[in-house]
């Protein structure tokens, strides 16, 4: 049966690998599957609303570029002209969620937390998605696993309109073969792969998304290898430039005349 397909769990010594002997640091926590549900869904909440954009704050470029009916292919992406509609929360939500049930079996989720307002109140300023140096490409999504997680969220009409079918799911499809290729091409070595990452909206400018950065940046050395990253959008590209990442490549696509570069 498809259960045979679907990678089996890790279980990682995430102390070990991100963190060394000391264990993780006071702020960081690592989300799973066994984690509350309240938990789980700040996680998701606060990486799909960063991706989602809103009137004020611009979406995550590509992601935005894939799902917009308009396929205006604007980069750097501006803020929204109007809230974001149900359906567009939904389908960043859908994302992120597919996202964490993937990732969150073998360990690589982790939220930072601020304190300040006791540790009843500790609430998420950052979170990320990464996926440890290995050899199964546990990120590559196949068929059975695909059907394993839509089951988990719900099952087929769970899945957002503009996933199933239309302009949208062909962008989207092209945006994921784009980012396949690049991983191919430029991370052939052990790696640890950083997926999503992003800092609430409601917390910017207090440098949350850099300590999330260097909490990588220091599991990477811990681990003696690479990150690997695949950063859609100019705004983003600059911010980590800012912390020491190298373009190796830009990958424009194409789509009926509408290009997203």
């Amino acid at each position: 049966g498809c259960k045979l397909c679907v990678p089996a769990a890790l279980h990682l010594d995430v102390a070990g690998m991100y963190s060394g002997s000391e264990g993780l640091p006071n702020d960081i926590i690592q989300v799973d599957e066994t984690s509350s549900e309240t938990l789980i869904e700040e996680f998701v909440a606060l990486l799909s609303e960063s991706f989602c954009g809103s009137t004020s704050d611009p979406p995550e470029a590509a992601i935005s570029w894939a799902y917009d009916p308009e396929c205006s292919g604007e980069n750097p992406a501006a803020a929204l002209t109007q809230e974001p509609s149900d359906s567009r929360k939904n389908y960043f939500r859908y994302m992120v969620r597919m996202g964490f049930r993937q990732a969150a079996r073998h360990g690589g989720c982790f939220a930072l937390l601020d304190k300040s307002s006791g540790s009843d109140g500790a609430k998420i300023v950052a979170a990320t998605i990464t996926f440890p140096p290995n050899n199964k490409k546990l990120y590559l999504l196949g068929t059975c696993e695909m059907i394993y997680l839509v089951r988990q969220l719900g099952g087929a009409s769970a899945v957002p309109p503009a996933m199933k079918g239309g302009s949208s799911a062909k962008r989207l499809k092209l945006l994921d073969q784009a980012m396949h290729l690049s991983h191919s091409e430029n991370a052939s070595e052990p790696h640890l792969y950083v997926w999503f990452l992003a800092a609430a909206l409601r917390e910017k400018g207090k440098g949350y998304g850099k300590r999330m950065m260097n909490f990588l940046k220091n599991a990477a050395d811990n681990m003696n290898v690479k990150i690997y990253l695949e950063c859609g959008g100019q705004k983003n590209e600059s911010f980590y430039q800012h912390h020491g990442y190298q373009v190796k490549k830009r990958y424009p696509i194409e789509y009926k005349g509408c290009s997203y570069r």
